[in-house]
């Protein structure tokens, strides 16, 4: 597994170090952000671009869906880099406490991708919630999930679709079953390391899932294609009496997106209509 580290991409674009390192005979890679990000709009921003870059060059060289690809952020300072086999940084960083193995490779842009700008900050909420299917877990079930845990200071809650939802899904004899998705999300969550936000898993049976019947949730998170999901939810949420929830829209990863059709994105239907092409 490789390790590409980075310190500060919210002010210096890495995409020429990562084009550079990325190693696709690694199997996994991850990448490890040393400075703490601040504002949820300069998070969407750095995890959108270089979770979308990794999978563009996986593609590139013919790795599948279940090429493992990973940002981490605002992890403990002492981020545990001993299960990697090769790890990477940009020449004259300062990256802390890395040992001299590391493989060193030039970046000459030095200007950010996005600067750090208004919006919701770490922690500004004390619960927030996200939900989805979360089948064949993907980069952007990953910023999805990432955002949320970013949001929270309390609780993050997080709903997972259960199977009499799914009935009319699209190659749904290839759906992975409730707990194989359940521990994917966990999993994923449990290496996000933020000990102060403690998350729940809610299967969702119905549309709003734990949004329509949890009262104290503060803020909800989902994707740009699913931004009126949010609408209604808060409209529930009114007939209840319930307080409206902060709707937090993350960008949709994938190549060329059309914004309008949303065609191009990742998605996990487009992976289980590879499954089936195969049989």
């Amino acid at each position: 597994m490789s390790l590409l580290v980075i310190k500060d991409p919210v002010h210096h674009d890495y995409r020429e170090f990562i084009s550079k390192a990325f190693n696709a005979d690694a199997g996994a890679v991850d990448v490890y952000i040393v400075d703490s990000i601040r504002h949820a709009p300069a998070l969407n921003r750095v995890l959108t671009t270089y979770y979308q870059q990794l999978r563009h060059l996986a593609n590139h060289a013919g790795k599948g869906h279940d090429f493992s690809i990973n940002v981490w952020f605002n992890q403990p300072k002492h981020f545990n880099a001993q299960n990697y086999s090769d790890v990477r940084a940009v020449e004259g960083e300062d990256i802390g406490t890395f040992d001299s193995s590391v493989k060193r490779y030039s970046n000459t842009s030095s200007s950010g991708i996005d600067h750090e700008s208004n919006g919701p900050e770490f922690g500004s909420f004390v619960c927030s919630a996200v939900g989805g299917t979360f089948d064949y877990l993907h980069d952007g079930h990953k910023i999805l999930l990432s955002l949320a845990r970013f949001l929270c200071s309390k609780r993050l809650i997080v709903g997972i679709t259960g199977p009499k939802l799914l009935q009319n899904k699209k190659h749904a004899e290839f759906l992975q079953s409730y707990a194989e998705r359940e521990r994917s999300v966990v999993h994923f969550l449990q290496k996000l390391s933020w000990d102060s936000c403690p998350y729940e898993i809610f299967e969702i049976n119905d549309v709003c899932g734990p949004t329509g019947y949890v009262r104290n949730i503060d803020a909800l998170v989902v994707s740009g294609e699913t931004r009126s999901g949010g609408d209604y939810v808060n409209k529930v949420r009114r007939e209840h009496g319930f307080p409206q929830l902060e709707v937090v829209v993350i960008d949709v990863v994938g190549e060329n997106v059309d914004n309008s059709t949303w065609e191009g994105k990742i998605s996990s239907t487009t992976i289980r209509a590879s499954l089936a092409s195969r049989v």
